[in-house]
């Protein structure tokens, strides 16, 4: 099984806004910057729901870059907004977005297809290149990760917070 090293809380980077702010532009920012860090998009979910006291709207996506034949960044950013109604060029009502990022080692399972390779696996991921693990994967994508999650709060206008 891959290795999963996460960069963010379990509960991930939450972001809340609850008044104007520009859903569209958020979502457009959001897909450009993954772009722009050559991520590979899945959107997981995009629903939209009419309800008595606004919309609700629910975005997933999950986004992957590898990093080279041993690892790989792994993004999710999960919207959702309730009571939201159009004012103009923006939208009214509370938005919380949530960042989560998670390194995966041996993400194509070349080392899982017996107890042998899964043994140097372990030692190679603990004594082997531990050090490049902590100062060179973890720290680019904590990097990136925040870089992302500060993307979103400078478009909510939230940058002083």
């Amino acid at each position: 099984m891959p290795k999963f090293d996460s960069v963010t809380p379990g509960v991930g980077l939450r972001i809340r806004k609850k008044g104007n702010f520009p859903l569209n532009k958020l979502y457009i920012s959001i897909k450009d910057w993954l772009n722009e860090y050559e991520y590979s998009i899945f959107e997981k979910e995009n629903s939209i729901k009419g309800k008595q006291r606004g919309t609700e709207v629910k975005i997933k996506i999950e986004a992957s870059r590898e990093i080279d034949s041993y690892a790989q960044f792994s993004i999710k950013i999960n919207f959702l907004g309730e009571n939201i109604n159009k004012t103009g060029n923006n939208n009214e009502g509370l938005i919380e977005i949530r960042v989560y990022g998670d390194l995966i080692l041996d993400y194509d399972k070349n080392w899982q297809s017996s107890q042998f390779k899964e043994f140097l696996y372990k030692i190679y991921n603990n004594f082997i290149i531990i050090s490049k693990i902590k100062s060179h994967y973890l720290e680019n994508l904590e990097n990136e990760v925040n870089d992302l999650h500060n993307l979103i709060k400078d478009t909510l206008g939230l940058n002083n917070e």
